[in-house]
This record gives C-alpha cells, sequence and structure tokens, in this order.
C-alpha cells in the first residue's frame, strides 16, 4: 500500500491541497541522490512517480525500495538526528519537495493541522514497523486468545479513510500535473 495513503488519511483536503502548493515538483534522474545519511534532509518529499531505493551507504545494500506513494525525509519531524541510510532514485523519478521550514512553520501556527500531521506520521511510522517486523518472521496472522489478528487488516473505518486518502492523492497529482 502507498504509505502516503496513512498520512493523506488523516490530513484535510485542504492541507492536501496547501503540500501541493507549499512544494515544488523535481524530477530525480536515475542514480540521483534525494537523502544522503548523515546529512539532514530540509525538505519532505513524496513520490509522485518512479522508484527510490534505500541504501545503507558503504556496502551499497539496498535496504528497501519506495514505489510511487512513499514518504521520505518525515523522521525529521519526530528525530532531529541525520538519517542513518540514503535515498537514491533507482528510475528516473518526480517527487514533490515540502521545504520543512514551510511544514514547521504551518504546524507552529495551526494546532489541527499539527495534530492531523503528527498522527497521520504515526499510523504511517506504525505500518511501516509492522511491515518491517513482518520481513523478520514474524508471522502475519497471529492467534491471540480465540481470535486471529491480521497485520494488515483494515476494519471498515480504515477502508474507508484509506479510499479517501487514496483520492487525495490523485487529486494531488493530477493538480501537479502527474498523469
Amino acid at each position: 500500500m502507498r504509505r502516503v495513503l496513512f498520512l493523506f488519511g488523516e490530513l484535510s483536503d485542504s492541507d492536501v491541497d496547501w503540500l501541493g502548493d507549499a512544494g515544488r515538483v523535481t524530477t530525480l534522474a536515475q542514480g540521483e541522490t534525494l537523502i544522503s545519511a548523515g546529512t539532514l534532509p530540509s525538505q519532505l518529499a513524496i513520490l509522485l512517480d518512479g522508484e527510490l531505493a534505500v541504501v545503507m551507504p558503504g556496502s551499497g545494500l539496498d535496504l528497501a525500495r519506495l514505489q510511487e506513494g512513499e514518504l521520505v525525509g518525515e523522521l525529521t519531524f519526530l528525530d532531529p538526528r541525520p538519517p542513518l541510510v540514503s535515498v537514491k532514485a533507482v528510475t528516473s523519478s518526480l517527487v514533490l519537495q515540502i521545504p520543512h521550514r514551510s511544514i514547521a512553520t504551518r504546524l507552529a501556527r495551526d494546532n489541527s493541522f499539527a495534530a492531523r500531521f503528527y498522527r497521520g506520521l504515526g499510523v504511517f511510522l506504525a505500518s511501516r514497523l509492522r511491515e518491517t517486523t513482518g520481513r523478520f518472521g514474524v508471522a502475519a496472522t497471529v492467534n491471540v486468545g480465540d481470535q486471529y489478528l491480521e497485520a494488515d487488516e483494515l476494519d471498515d473505518e480504515g477502508m474507508e479513510r484509506t479510499a479517501l486518502a487514496a483520492r487525495r492523492f490523485e487529486f494531488l497529482r493530477n493538480k501537479l500535473g502527474v498523469l
């Protein structure tokens, strides 16, 4: 699932519209670095099209591949330490880059936006943690008492939120001229 949906499921339509206005679309050439290990990113990036790789510096090991709808540079809003990994374009890629300072200003001035934004980041990061845990052999289905819990199962509200978030992502792509 596109990770931006977790964030966009919490934000309002006007929040998503603002992100589009506050950012700029950038084309990354194949092999171009978006985020360098050890350097704080100055932008929140939303991958609109293409593919990125999360790379361990020194080894060149790909830790993850990111597809359309992924967020990059979000941890800076929660942890001021520089990233331990780099992010590079695997293919020519389009990203919406929103300056952290623009988002930080809006967060400081608009408590409702801040609540929606941070909740969205929390839901996004919880999903990433579940996925990472699953890679280490933890079962996707866990038996707890008399019920089975699915790691990626959505309830009705979650499905509605995801559908709304998908519409918001498509709105943003259309607004930015990404077809």
